[in-house]
């Protein structure tokens, strides 16, 4: 099991970063070429219609991305349509689409909220007005 040349703790095989510190893994030495695997028959096509697996990646987001993410929504108009482009593509970066996808269900309930309490508001205080 190797460590992590940044912070020194032990690291799992397969990792690409470190799950303490967030450093890229550096490849391991080459290992002994593994023995031939058995010939598999091809697999049946996907059917009509499926959905195509997400050609995603695992970089990871430095943290002024991430507030760069979050500012976005400065921008009128471009950052709510970034943020859609971001959480429907079928492809990127995933923790990006999902914090997108966030953002916009986070949006849509505050927006739903904020109506129903000025109704209520505006039902309470209507009475008050109208003496």
């Amino acid at each position: 099991m190797a460590n992590c040349s940044n912070c020194g703790k032990p690291l799992k095989e397969g990792l690409k970063f470190c799950t303490s510190c967030g450093t890229a893994v550096k490849d391991a030495p080459a290992k002994p070429a593994a023995p031939a695997k058995p010939v598999v028959a091809a697999q049946p096509a996907a059917p009509v219609g499926s959905a195509a697996p997400y050609a995603t990646t695992d970089e990871v987001i430095s943290t002024a991305g991430w507030i760069g993410y979050m500012l976005l929504p400065i921008i009128p108009i471009l950052g709510i349509v970034l943020y859609f482009v971001w959480a429907f593509s079928t492809g990127g970066n995933l923790n990006r689409r999902n914090y997108c996808r966030a953002v916009l269900i986070l949006m849509a309930v505050s927006i739903g909220l904020s109506i129903i309490f000025s109704v209520a508001f505006y039902a309470f205080f209507e009475r008050f007005i109208n003496w």
